[in-house]
């Protein structure tokens, strides 16, 4: 498994997805870390169960933060320049040249499968993740229940963030996409 690649296959359908809005003349604005990091939980918290934990399998270190779930592992891979073979980061903008899928032949094929069920489930639903204002994507993400009872412990404790278990996601009461 490697997480940095299967992250870096979901920016690659993304940007896809952008292509598309762009050739409808729909203007998509950077992919940011903040976009990516809340798009990255909804992917992975999408269609999920106790038995069935789908991509929360490979993105297994969500915490809660202040500006909603952060998967900590990508969350320092943003931060070095050399963690991605295709995409890099340029302050807070994803930058990279042309992605094709044979770039991805190493993902398992499962998680190829989960990426693309979401990307497509949310674009055809006409999820507007890629064209919202940034905050509107926190503001979905603090919806859930698992973020509010982890940043709820974080503030009780006097911190910044809180793990957010696989299990406690799967099993939030509210979940919202």
């Amino acid at each position: 498994m490697n997480k940095n690649l299967v992250f870096e296959y979901l920016v690659f359908r993304l940007n896809e997805w952008k292509l598309k809005l762009e050739k409808e003349n729909i203007k998509v604005p950077v992919f940011t870390k903040l976009r990516l990091q809340k798009i990255l939980f909804l992917v992975c918290a999408w269609n999920t169960s106790d038995t069935d934990m789908r991509l929360l399998n490979t993105f297994n270190n969500f915490y809660a933060l202040p500006y909603g779930p952060v998967e900590m592992d990508i969350y320092e891979a943003m931060k070095k320049s050399n963690s991605f073979q295709f995409i890099k980061f340029q302050r807070n903008e994803c930058v990279y040249d042309e992605l094709d899928e044979s770039m991805f032949n190493d993902i398992q094929s499962n998680e190829r499968r989960w990426v693309d069920e979401a990307v497509e489930e949310f674009e055809t639903n006409q999820r507007k993740y890629l064209t919202m204002p940034v905050f509107d994507l926190v503001n979905i993400t603090h919806r859930w229940s698992a973020w509010k009872i982890m940043m709820d412990i974080a503030t009780f404790l006097g911190n910044k963030k809180e793990e957010m278990s696989v299990e406690c996601i799967c099993n939030s009461s509210i979940k919202a996409f």
